[in-house]
């Protein structure tokens, strides 16, 4: 396997006029068709829709898919589509700033700014670029503090100090988004996105105890499929960092453990994120059993598992580096020494910064 970065365009900053109008995806799979967004604000993103004006609450928009963009955002997605991450962030970062030193240049598309500012932070985080993602992420926050994007900038620079073992850090800015959802009355979701991301970057908590935070999130997520998911993802996750505490009870917990990334896999309405971490999560869980039990079907399950992710969700960065670990620890007890060194590559020369690729110089 030839070491690639593919990153799918999930903000889709589409190219051309395929789409008769703009289209905006909500949360829970459907979308607004045939509309003409006017503004992504902080709170509500306007659109019309014939002659009528109307809003949809930010916290339920997935992304929004305008029928034209400027021509910079769409060789940035073509660049990515070419495997070439490093020309997609020169190119957005270069129009985002034109746009905020000589404003009238996108006079025609004033939504694009902010739009590229986030596209910039989703590209590092998928390279695991975390002090670029955190330095994207404020420039979001900083530049267009007014737009939907500014919840998912704090969640996303908390996330790469996490990553980057900077759990002081990473629990500041939580703390910095917990004070804007209540000053501004945000909606619930981001308060239960804080609560998930504190409990997971917090290292004085005890798998057990996040757990249970986990679990207080999901029952008060009813109304937010995809946070809901994602603390299904964070309760098997625990299971699993439990298991590894507790060699007694392990076999126990991470029976717990694979039947919740099973659930979130058979859940229509998990965002690609919770899917993906569901796989790899799985493909963890079948891995421990095949090594304990020196089981080839159970490896051959696990590497699949694994595999699909590194396939399919590209654009998931630490998550595709957790699975190429897996895949690389089924490949080396399967026996297939040639894979092994496919996945062991691909994890060192593309995902140097995680901890799954300071695990992986170990084997």
């Amino acid at each position: 396997m030839t070491p690639r970065l593919l990153l799918l365009p999930t903000a889709s900053l589409l190219v051309g006029s395929a789409l008769a109008a703009d289209r905006i995806r909500l949360t829970d799979g459907k979308a607004l068709e045939n509309v003409q967004v006017v503004s992504e604000g902080l709170k509500d993103v306007a659109y019309k829709q014939g002659k009528d004006e109307r809003t949809v609450p930010s916290d339920s928009v997935e992304a929004v898919e305008y029928e034209k963009v400027p021509p910079q955002l769409g060789e940035a997605e073509a660049f990515l589509l070419q495997d070439d991450p490093e020309s997609a962030i020169d190119t957005l970062d270069a129009f985002v700033q034109t746009a905020l030193d000589k404003p009238q240049t996108v006079r025609d598309f004033k939504w694009a700014p902010a739009q590229a500012a986030w596209r910039a932070v989703e590209v590092r985080l998928a390279a695991t670029d975390f002090e670029g993602a955190k330095s994207a992420a404020n420039r979001v926050l900083t530049s267009f503090a007014d737009t939907r994007f500014v919840p998912l900038a704090y969640l996303a620079k908390a996330a790469a100090e996490h990553e980057a073992g900077q759990a002081d850090q990473a629990l500041k800015t939580l703390g910095e988004l917990g004070g804007l959802v209540s000053a501004q009355s945000l909606s619930k979701r981001w308060e239960l996105e804080t609560r998930l991301a504190t409990a997971q970057a917090d290292p004085k908590v005890k798998p057990s105890a996040k757990r249970a935070e986990y679990e207080k999130v999901q029952g008060e997520a009813g109304a937010f499929p995809s946070v809901k998911a994602l603390a299904q993802v964070r309760i098997a996750d625990s299971y699993l960092a439990e298991a590894a505490a507790s060699p007694g009870g392990s076999k126990e917990l991470r029976v717990k453990a694979r039947t919740a990334y099973e659930g979130v896999l058979a859940n229509e309405a998990a965002p690609r994120s919770a899917v993906a971490a569901a796989h790899a999560g799985l493909g963890e869980c079948l891995f421990l059993t095949g090594a304990d039990a020196d089981d080839k079907e159970q490896l051959k399950a696990g590497a699949l598992e694994c595999l699909r992710v590194v396939t399919l969700y590209r654009d998931q960065g630490v998550t595709v580096a957790r699975a190429l670990f897996f895949a690389m620890r089924c490949f080396d007890l399967l026996p297939d020494p040639r894979r092994k060194a496919e996945m062991k590559r691909e994890l060192l020369g593309l995902y140097p910064a995680t901890t799954w690729a300071t695990e992986g110089k170990k084997y």
